[in-house]
């Protein structure tokens, strides 16, 4: 078995599955057959760039005030527990007491562990 063949396998099935949903060979109840005659949804939540703005500037300000020693120390706790086998969740809440951002937990986070990337056969 070569490297990627589950996701090859699925990736394959996905596509079989679609091209017979486009075709009507299968049905989707709702999708391409007995849909309902009602209009689409209409007014759904779209953020507002000025109250993204806003929100920016609010953690701008978070990050100028807090003690950037505390969050140093916070988030370095983290990783030691990430890299460890100790409850990360002590570590993760002196890291919003420190006001440290869930970015920045993120990102030691995605320090010791990496980012999951998929294997994409095409």
């Amino acid at each position: 078995m070569g490297k990627g063949f589950q996701q090859r396998e699925i990736q394959e099935s996905a596509y079989r599955y679609q091209k017979e949903v486009e075709a009507v060979e299968r049905t989707v109840v709702g999708v391409n057959r007995f849909a309902a005659p009602y209009q689409k949804i209409s007014g759904l939540l779209r953020v507002d760039p000025a109250a993204a703005r806003k929100q920016v500037a609010r953690l701008r300000t978070v990050r100028e005030k807090r003690n950037a020693t505390a969050v140093a120390a916070a988030l370095e706790e983290l990783e030691k527990a990430a890299r460890g086998t100790a409850n990360t969740m002590p570590a993760f809440i002196r890291c919003a007491e420190a006001y440290a951002s869930v970015g920045e937990m993120c990102d030691v986070l995605t320090g010791v562990f990496g980012l999951q990337k998929e294997f994409l056969l095409f």
